[in-house]
C-alpha cells in the first residue's frame, strides 16, 4: 500500500486537563496520535495532560477562540472529541452552565463546520441526558433530546447536556459526521482533582464514612471510558449515540471491595433511601439558615435513588466497548491514592466486619432509632462525620456494629481456617500481584 501522501492527523482534544480528558489524551499519545488540546487560560490543571501534547489555551464561549483551535497546516486532517463541559452537583438553573455546555458545544460545531479538513466530531454527553426510564428497565439510548421531560432528565447539568447532544445530532442530520458517546459515572486511578466520587473512595479508606446510604450508581473505569471515546472516534456511526455503562453498584459493595483491596474499615451502617430523604429535608432546611454547605441534598439522594440500569450493549457491539471488574478499578484506585498520600494510616491491621448474622440485628436497631423524631432531627443538625459517629454510639448503633466487627475478628482468630498474614500488613491486598 502506498502511504507516501497518506494526510496527518491531528486529534483536537477539548477537556484535555480533565479526569476523562487526560486518560482520552494518554491513550491517543500511547497509539503513535498526535493531539492539541483545548485548555482554559490559566487552568492550572493543565500540569496533568501527558507530555507531548500542543496545549491551545482559549475559552468554548469564544466562537473565535474555537474556530483558531481547529486551524492547521494545509494537507493535515483532524478529528475533534470534545470533551470539555461545567460539571455540577447543583439541580440549579445556572446561565454560565448553559453558555458552556450548550453554547461552547454550538461554537466547536460551526468551527467544525467551516474546516472541511475535520472528517469527524465526538461529543462526550452523559447518561443523565438520557431520559430515565422507571426501575425494572434498562435505559437504552434515544434519537430525541429536546423538548426534555423534566421529571425524567432531572438537574439542569444533565438538562444542559441533554440539549447539547441535540445539537450534536441537528448537526448530523444536515451532513456534519459527528456521533455521540454517553458516558455513565468516572471511576478510577488518576483523578488529581478529586471528584465527587473519588472524594467518598478516600472517605471510606480513611473511615471517615461510619454512616452510608442505600441506593446504588453506575460507574465505569475511566480508562475503558476514554477506550470507548476513542472507538466512537474510530468506529462510531454517523448521528448514533453510544451508551458507556457498566453494571450497577452500591456503595455498600462498593465498601467491601475496598476493604478486601486494603483493609480499610467500612460503614456500620447504611441509611434506607426513604430515611435518607427525610434527612437530607432537615440538612437543606439547616443550610438554609446557616449558610453552610449541607452534608446531603434531596438531589444527591435522588441521585442514588434514580434507575442507574444502562444498556450499553450497542457499544459494546459497534465499538468493541468493554468495562473492567468494579473490584479491579478499585484496588488500582487504593494502590494511586496511597502512593499519592491521600489515605491516612497506613492500613496495617485488617479489621473483620461482620455480614451474617449481625447485620439483620443493626438494621433493626437502625430502623427503630429512626421513628424518634428528635433523633432524626439531631441527625439531620450533624456538621461532621465524628457528629455522627458520636450520635450513632448514643443511640446504641455504632457500639452494636463495633461489637459484632470485634466478634467477626476474634471468631477467624479462633478459627482453625485463619491464616494471618507473616507480616500483619493489610495494604498486602492493595498490591500489584
Amino acid at each position: 500500500m502506498n502511504t507516501m501522501n497518506a494526510a496527518e492527523t491531528i486529534y483536537l482534544l477539548t477537556g484535555a486537563a480533565g479526569f476523562l480528558g487526560s486518560n482520552i489524551c494518554l491513550q491517543l499519545l500511547e497509539r503513535g496520535e498526535k493531539v492539541r488540546a483545548f485548555v482554559l487560560n490559566g487552568d492550572p490543571s493543565v500540569k496533568y495532560i501527558p507530555e507531548g501534547v500542543e496545549i491551545f489555551e482559549g475559552n468554548l464561549c469564544s466562537a473565535e477562540d474555537c474556530s483558531r483551535f481547529f486551524d492547521v497546516p494545509e494537507g493535515t486532517e483532524t478529528i475533534c472529541i470534545h470533551c470539555a463541559s461545567m460539571v455540577t452537583v447543583n439541580p440549579d438553573y445556572s446561565e454560565k452552565l448553559i453558555a458552556v455546555n450548550v453554547g461552547g458545544t454550538e461554537n466547536m460545531l460551526a468551527a467544525m463546520k467551516s474546516h472541511p479538513e475535520c472528517r469527524k466530531f465526538v461529543y462526550v454527553s452523559s447518561t443523565g441526558a438520557i431520559p430515565e426510564l422507571p426501575k425494572g428497565q434498562k435505559i437504552k439510548e434515544v434519537t430525541q433530546f429536546v423538548p426534555y421531560d423534566e421529571n425524567r432528565v432531572v438537574g439542569w447539568y444533565s438538562r444542559s447536556k441533554a440539549m447539547a447532544t441535540q445539537k450534536v445530532l441537528d448537526a448530523a442530520a444536515e451532513g456534519v459526521n459527528a456521533c455521540v458517546v454517553h458516558p455513565s459515572g468516572i471511576l478510577g486511578p488518576n483523578d488529581h482533582a478529586i471528584g465527587e466520587v473519588t472524594g467518598t473512595v478516600i472517605k471510606i479508606m480513611n473511615g471517615e464514612m461510619p454512616v452510608g446510604m442505600g441506593g446504588s450508581f453506575n460507574l465505569c473505569d475511566v480508562r475503558d471510558l476514554a477506550a470507548g471515546t476513542i472507538a466512537a472516534a474510530d468506529k462510531g456511526r454517523k448521528g448514533e449515540c453510544y451508551i458507556l455503562g457498566n453494571k450497577e453498584v452500591t456503595l455498600k459493595e462498593v465498601a467491601q471491595m475496598l476493604h478486601d483491596a486494603s483493609g480499610c474499615r467500612q460503614p456500620m451502617f447504611y441509611v434506607p433511601i426513604a430515611m435518607a430523604y427525610k434527612l437530607a429535608a432537615q440538612m437543606e432546611k439547616k443550610a438554609q439558615k446557616t449558610g453552610e454547605k449541607p452534608l446531603m441534598t434531596n438531589f444527591s439522594v435522588y441521585n442514588l435513588d434514580r434507575n442507574n440500569s444502562f444498556d450499553y450493549s450497542k457499544a459494546e457491539r459497534e465499538l468493541g466497548y468493554h468495562t473492567r471488574p468494579y473490584a479491579e478499578t478499585l484496588r488500582d484506585m487504593a494502590l494511586w491514592l496511597v502512593a499519592e498520600g491521600k489515605i491516612k494510616g497506613n492500613l496495617k491491621i485488617r479489621e473483620a466486619v461482620q455480614e451474617t448474622k449481625a447485620e439483620p440485628t443493626i438494621t433493626q436497631k437502625v430502623a427503630s432509632v429512626m421513628e424518634d423524631r428528635s433523633f432524626v432531627r439531631q441527625v439531620a443538625a450533624a456538621g461532621s462525620a465524628e457528629d455522627l459517629r458520636g450520635l450513632m454510639t448514643e443511640a446504641g448503633i455504632f457500639s452494636t456494629a463495633h461489637s459484632s466487627a470485634r466478634r467477626a475478628c476474634s471468631q477467624k482468630k479462633n478459627s482453625k481456617r485463619w491464616k494471618s498474614s507473616p507480616s500483619g500488613n493489610a495494604a498486602e491486598g492493595i498490591s500489584s500481584t
